[in-house]
């Protein structure tokens, strides 16, 4: 009978009805009496737990040979267990589990003439593993583009670029990809130019100090016309950066703004003197006066300025005494010729606008 032997019944009556995994590894020796690897001597119940009833454990078992589909960690796990079984000091390690859904906390110490184990499950790291979920979850299914990158640093410790660590179908369908297919590429390989819009300066700006930016861009490289509504945050050593495509909106501004211009342009070449002004009211909510918002250059020329002089004041004769009457009642007024160049005003409401510009 062998001195593991002995062992056993001792181990059985403390570990059998322990929640904890319990292994008790026997070494093996080759013919110089070195350790070349650890055999199962004794597992407890619970470790079958652990490990779901998927992969079985029993004795005459071999570490290095028999565990290694149960445990990718095997040949760590062996080091650990020379380094303990050498020098008597016990030891304390996580291992991944095979699937990389939860992790081991594994304390080692020498019994003997082998190393006991006791595995138990990181409940912190299925916890983060089911943040991680819910949150690349939550990122799967966001109506925006998000991804998180992180710095590439090149051999003369530059920073060139930048690689894709998380990053949704929002982002990847731009490009016709899957965020599997994207993810740990360097952000030239999908978007190759878009360091000249500025991107990659923004990005590595706010990797550099840390500071938020929320910025519009007009991303016409790399066969796009689009612009983005950009937001970028530092995460740890990392950038999480969300943008919307606001091409629609930005193209229905542009729209405005030509007919503005195109309105403008007739207005100012019209033979006729226009004006747009706006009520004055004081701190009682009574009107008292009226300003130009607009005035075209025949009106400016009747008074020897420039349309641009005549914004925000009054200073044609007789708007003070009829305009509040036409804003008040809505109805036209015609103000006789105050200058011979001048036949008539003709005053309009076009609009209720109350308040002061």
């Amino acid at each position: 009978m062998t001195p593991t032997d002995l062992l056993l019944p001792t181990l059985t009556s403390l570990f059998d009805s322990r929640t904890e995994g319990v292994i008790y590894f026997r070494a093996v020796r080759d013919d110089a009496s070195q350790v070349i690897d650890f055999s199962v001597a004794y597992s407890n119940p619970a470790i079958h737990a652990l490990t779901q009833n998927r992969y079985p454990v029993s004795p005459g078992m071999s570490l290095r040979h028999s565990l290694q589909q149960i445990m990718p960690f095997h040949e760590r796990l062996f080091a650990d267990m020379c380094h303990v079984f050498e020098t008597g000091q016990p030891l304390d390690v996580d291992h991944p589990y095979p699937d990389q859904q939860q992790r081991f906390c594994v304390n080692q110490s020498k019994t003997d003439d082998g190393i006991l184990c006791l595995f138990r499950v990181d409940r912190n790291y299925i916890r983060q593993n089911q943040d991680g979920a819910d949150l690349q979850a939550v990122i799967d299914n966001a109506q925006t583009g998000i991804f998180v990158i992180s710095p590439v640093i090149d051999d003369q410790g530059q920073h060139v670029d930048f690689r894709f660590e998380t990053i949704n179908r929002m982002v990847t369908a731009l490009v016709g990809q899957t965020p599997e297919t994207v993810r740990g590429s360097v952000v030239s390989d999908w978007f190759t130019n878009y360091r000249q819009t500025g991107l990659f300066d923004r990005y590595k700006h706010t990797w550099e100090t840390g500071e938020n930016q929320h910025f519009t861009i007009h991303y016409d490289v790399d066969g796009f016309d689009v612009w983005f509504d950009v937001k970028a945050i530092k995460l740890g050593q990392e950038v999480m950066v969300t943008f919307s495509d606001i091409s629609a909106i930005k193209q229905g501004q542009q729209t405005v703004e030509q007919a503005a211009a195109e309105l403008r342009a007739v207005i100012d070449s019209a033979q006729a003197a226009i004006a747009l002004m706006r009520p004055v009211y004081n701190s009682a909510g009574e009107l008292i006066d009226f300003r130009f918002r607009m005035a075209n250059q025949m009106l400016a020329s009747y008074v020897h300025q420039e349309p641009a002089t005549l914004i925000g004041g009054l200073k044609v004769p007789g708007f003070r005494r009829i305009a509040p009457t036409v804003y008040s009642s809505g109805i036209s007024a015609f103000i006789p010729p105050v200058r011979p160049s001048i036949s008539v005003y003709t005053i309009r409401r076009i609009a209720s606008t109350p308040g002061s510009m």
